[in-house]
């Protein structure tokens, strides 16, 4: 019935879908094969998802159980840098420190090359946690 606010509409969402392209276009790949932003991220959250993201495209994709989210199947290597990255760019000291000593509680002295122990708990649950995506009333979990 209205036909100009569907255009209106269509012409938003194709804009805002071109911004979040152009953001995940940014992400430069090293010679080592792993991502790195190229401007500075104020939400880690759409960090996080373009990492996920990113991944997603090159590596195998799993279906979490628990939280039906779909994930990346990373290696030791590939999750401690995009924990890093994430780290980066945290501002609270809490969140940069609970992140770091997550990932190295789970992957231990396991070889760079090897699958990350718990894809499932990094991308889908508790990385999430340690990010602050889903907010205060999470904050009694352990990241």
């Amino acid at each position: 019935p209205d036909n100009l606010r569907f255009w209106r509409d269509s012409r938003d969402l194709a804009v805002a879908l071109q911004v979040v392209d152009t953001r995940r276009g940014a992400l430069v790949e090293t010679p080592d094969g792993l991502p790195t932003p190229t401007h500075r991220y104020a939400d880690l959250r759409l960090l996080w998802g373009d990492l996920r993201y990113w991944w997603s495209l090159r590596r195998p994709v799993v279906r979490d159980r628990a939280s039906l989210l779909t994930y990346p199947e990373t290696t030791v290597a590939e999750v401690r840098h995009a924990a890093q990255l994430v780290a980066a760019h945290a501002i609270d000291a809490d969140v940069r420190a609970g992140l770091r000593a997550y990932v190295d509680r789970v992957a231990g002295d396991l070889p760079r090359t090897d699958r990350y122990p718990d894809n499932a708990g990094f991308w889908c649950r508790d990385a999430r946690c340690a990010v602050g995506m889903l907010g205060r009333e999470v904050a009694s979990w352990r990241c």
